[in-house]
């Protein structure tokens, strides 16, 4: 008999190329924040890591905006895609507008609705309603609810909305049916029911001010030699000078500790920035009126002048130009204030994650995370009190007059 041929091998399988996964989104945001680039063109933030600008970042440029070894490493072996012990500017692009991409889609659906976040802050809820029938979202006819059958008519079940923190709409009918749904989704339509009707759970997007701040900044100006004497004169001159404007006597400006007749003065370093700031309290009802003092207190006005020449007086004549003086008027409210713990008129990242974690029914880090970047419009790094407030916000990552 012939020989049986020796069965013919199996061909190798190619190897499946990888690709590496987009960058996590806390560990690069916190990367890109600690390069002080969170928010910035990717291309331009390669920048800060490319120290001779030659278009690649070699370990020892990539380190010196990272404090810890472990991290440098570990950062720089993931940004170095084609591990040639190096980060090309199209490799570091890449993987910033990947990280990008993913967080303003997970930001975008959000991580709560802006109604939940304004209702945290401890805005007064308010009730829309939906329509007639069942409570439904876009993507659910029928989303999970909670039946109460103790409520036995719509105010009572309004009441155990109105009383649950993570109730975010209601429906009732005259059967007595009371069904209670979940504050994590968003509710635009109704599934037919008869008899039964369905409101939703929100928060006004406009904010409530109840006090009025006037930020003034001084730029190459210095401040940092003064005696305590000039430092109270001038926060006591400045409150002399802001009170008339707003049609205040000067007792009704405060600073942030609510001293009378006083601004807080932050000389230089002090601030937390290169120039000196000073935030007034209009500790009055004005907060109705933030418009009007804008208007009062802007760059048309002689504010600017009138600032400089009472610092002047205060510093023994020293010549000190309108133009080196900033000024911007803005709303205020308690939790604003408490979260500004540098008096600054803005809540940075750190400020934003300590005040969240303190609020009455607290945001959780992860959630704070995405509020704070959802917030900051501006991407400046910091919220002032209208991004705080999320004051006219429809959606998250866009200011009252975007879309």
């Amino acid at each position: 008999p012939a020989p049986t041929p020796a069965p013919t091998p199996a061909p190798t399988p190619a190897p499946v190329p990888t690709t590496q996964p987009p960058p996590e989104l806390p560990s690069m945001s916190s990367f890109l924040r600690e390069m002080g680039a969170e928010g910035q063109p990717c291309d331009s933030s390669f920048n800060r890591i490319d120290g001779n600008g030659d278009g690649i970042s070699h370990v020892t440029e990539f380190a010196v905006v990272i404090s810890k070894e472990e991290e440098t490493n570990d950062m720089f072996d993931f940004l170095d895609r084609n591990k040639d012990g190096r980060i090309e500017r199209m490799e570091f692009v890449s993987a910033c507008e990947q990280a990008q991409a993913t967080q303003h889609e997970k930001i975008s659906n959000g991580a709560i609705p802006l109604s939940v976040y304004r209702e945290r802050l401890g805005r007064e809820p308010e009730y829309r309603k939906v329509g007639a029938g069942l409570c439904r979202t876009a993507d659910e006819a029928w989303p999970q609810s909670k039946l109460h059958s103790d409520a036995h008519t719509k105010e009572d079940c309004k009441s155990l909305c109105e009383a649950s923190t993570t109730c975010g709409a209601y429906a009732f009918g005259a059967a007595g049916i009371c069904r209670l749904y979940s504050n994590d989704k968003e509710y635009i339509d109704t599934t037919a029911q008869p008899d039964v009707e369905c409101f939703s759970k929100e928060s006004s997007a406009q904010a409530q001010f109840d006090l009025a701040t006037v930020s003034l900044e001084f730029f190459g100006i210095d401040m940092k030699g003064l005696t305590q004497e000039q430092h109270v004169n001038i926060a006591e001159a400045l409150a002399r000078t802001i009170a008339p404007k707003a049609n205040l006597n000067a007792n009704a400006i405060t600073d942030k500790s609510g001293t009378p007749s006083r601004c807080t003065l932050m000389p230089g370093a002090a601030s937390g920035r290169s120039h000196s700031q000073a935030t007034c309290l209009l500790n009055s009802n004005v907060g109705d009126r933030i418009e009007e003092l804008q208007q009062q207190y802007g760059e048309g006005s002689a504010t600017r002048t009138d600032v400089a020449s009472a610092v002047s007086d205060v510093l023994g004549g020293m010549p000190i130009a309108a133009t080196s003086i900033g000024v911007r008027v803005h709303g205020s409210t308690p939790k604003f204030r408490a979260a500004d713990v540098s008096g600054d008129g803005l809540v940075d990242h750190s400020e934003f994650l300590t005040a969240a974690a303190s609020w009455p029914v607290p945001l959780l880090q992860e959630t704070a995370e995405f509020a704070f970047q959802g917030l900051d419009w501006t991407k400046d790094g910091a919220l002032n009190p209208d991004e705080f407030e999320a004051n006219g916000m429809t959606q998250w990552m866009q200011g009252p007059m975007a879309g």
